[in-house]
């Protein structure tokens, strides 16, 4: 038996008693790696937060943080609530209460009390340029 045939029926033999091959290992390997990175970049994401406009004025709130929050609108005082990366309106003065009954939502309207929540959910690299043309 020549050197060689040593060396690829070697080859052919499982890894680590798993029943791997080498190239099964060598994917495997890949996968984990891509996982790993994926992971440690997700965590590293901005946070992401709940901004509301009411009567001309802009606030904005930690969507991490779970609560019932006010604000004054055109006609009245808006209730809506933080949860779970969530949010929906509980109480507005508005006649019809389409915005309460819309539930959580990332971007929800009370047009007649002229109030606007949506969640802003930040993206690692946001406004960096992904392509350049001329």
């Amino acid at each position: 038996m020549a050197s060689g045939e040593g060396f690829i029926c070697g080859m052919r033999k499982k890894i680590l008693g798993l029943g791997l091959k080498p190239l099964d290992f060598a994917a495997l390997a890949f996968v984990l790696s891509v996982g790993v990175f994926l992971a440690v970049d997700a965590v590293s994401a901005p946070p992401a937060f709940v901004s509301v406009a009411a009567a001309g004025r802009q606030f904005e709130f930690d969507l991490a943080e779970d609560g019932i929050h006010e604000v004054e609108g055109k006609v009245g005082t808006t209730k809506f609530e933080l949860k779970n990366g969530r949010v929906r309106i509980l109480d507005s003065p508005c006649p019809n209460k389409t915005c309460v009954s819309q539930g959580f939502s990332d971007s929800i309207v009370c047009l007649p009390n002229r109030v606007s929540i949506q969640v802003v959910r930040s993206q690692k690299g946001a406004g960096e340029f992904d392509v350049i043309s001329k």
